[in-house]
Parts: C-alpha cells; structure tokens; sequence
C-alpha cells in the first residue's frame, strides 16, 4: 500500500491518502488509484454522477478494492475544487482544440461527398 502526500494548496497542509498517487508520467499527473490508470475522477463519476454502488465499480474495474474506492472517493472530497477546476480545464483545451482541428470522419465525409 502507497501513501500519496499532496499538497491541498501551495499554502495549506499536506493530505495523507492510502492508495491514491499522483505522478506527472501517468495520467497527466492526475490523482489515481495506485498500481492502476484508474483516476479519482473516474471513481467519483461512477459513484456520484452515475449512481453506481461500490460493488457495480469493482465489477467495472475489477483490479479495485472497496478500500481503493473509499479512498477515491475521500481523496475527490478533500480536493474536490482542485478536480473540477482541472477538468474545467481538460474540457476547455479540447473544445479549444475541436474548434481549430476538424475530426477525420468529417473530412473523409466532405471528400466522400464531393463538398
């Protein structure tokens, strides 16, 4: 079992979470379930967003433990500002993105079609 120590702000106290890691080399440095791919913000979706049970989230990742999700869960409460403001971030970068860059299927659709 790992312990992440992460900082909640450049200011405040450092937040001991069992099973959660943050590294800049996996998931873009997003918080994760350690020894997976799994991020806190994936688990917080199932639970909060999508109404799944503990168990429907093992049975969704099965390389998870119901202590893996309760840290999750408690990592995504004690930064949950952080979390939203970063995947506020993610979404403004790819519409950003969207609106520079026009998708494949779109251009083989114009080409297809003689537009």
């Amino acid at each position: 079992m790992s312990t992440s120590v992460l900082s909640s702000s450049s200011s405040g106290p450092s937040v001991q979470h069992p099973h959660i890691v943050a590294t800049a080399d996996t998931c873009h440095g997003q918080p994760r379930v350690d020894g997976t791919r799994i991020r806190v913000w994936d688990i917080y979706w199932c639970y909060e967003r999508e109404g799944m049970q503990v168990d429907q989230i093992i049975a969704l990742y099965p390389q998870l433990t119901p202590s893996n999700i309760h840290a999750a869960l408690s990592y995504y409460w004690d930064h949950r500002e952080q979390l939203h403001q970063h995947h506020q971030n993610a979404v403004q970068q790819l519409e950003q993105y969207r609106g520079q860059h026009e998708s494949m299927l779109k251009t083989r659709l114009k080409q297809k079609n003689g537009s």
